[in-house]
């Protein structure tokens, strides 16, 4: 067996040998004085096993927008953005951080554009008042009003 066959052994298998492996060998686990696993299942006692039940974490209950929406106010703003223009969508009564990001969600996939939230409204990247006043009115909002 060549040297680098050898290494390329110790490397893979974490075995020491001397003469070749015929006289002695001796796994590093067990020269440090620890059992060395027979098997690739004696490695993983701290894992649970396959049959046994791992608690689940369960997300709080999801804050919904749809249908709590009396009323959106649309306005374009483009002061303390560098220039570029946006959309900003504030709705009564307010909604959660989460409902509103849910809701930002929804309005980035259903018009093709970014949003994110500032303090519970919804801001829309671009010009798109027309397009979003058609978008919540498909949605149920019953009021909508629209500003500069």
């Amino acid at each position: 067996m060549s040297k680098k066959a050898k290494r390329a052994k110790i490397e893979k298998t974490g075995e020491l040998s001397l003469d070749g492996g015929k006289n002695f060998s001796l796994s590093i686990a067990e020269a440090l004085g620890k059992k060395a696993p027979g098997n690739a299942s004696e490695a993983r006692d701290d894992k649970p096993a396959q049959n046994e039940k791992r608690s689940v974490k369960q997300n709080p209950p999801e804050e919904t927008w749809k249908g709590s929406i009396r009323e959106a106010i649309l306005h374009r703003e483009s002061a303390g953005r560098g220039g570029r223009t946006v959309t900003v969508v504030d709705v009564r009564p307010p909604l959660g951080e989460r409902a509103a990001s849910d809701m930002a969600k929804s309005m980035r996939k259903g018009l093709g554009c970014g949003s994110h939230t500032e303090g519970g409204k919804i801001i829309l990247q671009g010009d798109i008042g027309d397009r979003a006043q058609a978008w919540l009115a498909k949605q149920g909002v019953k009021k909508i009003v629209r500003g500069n």
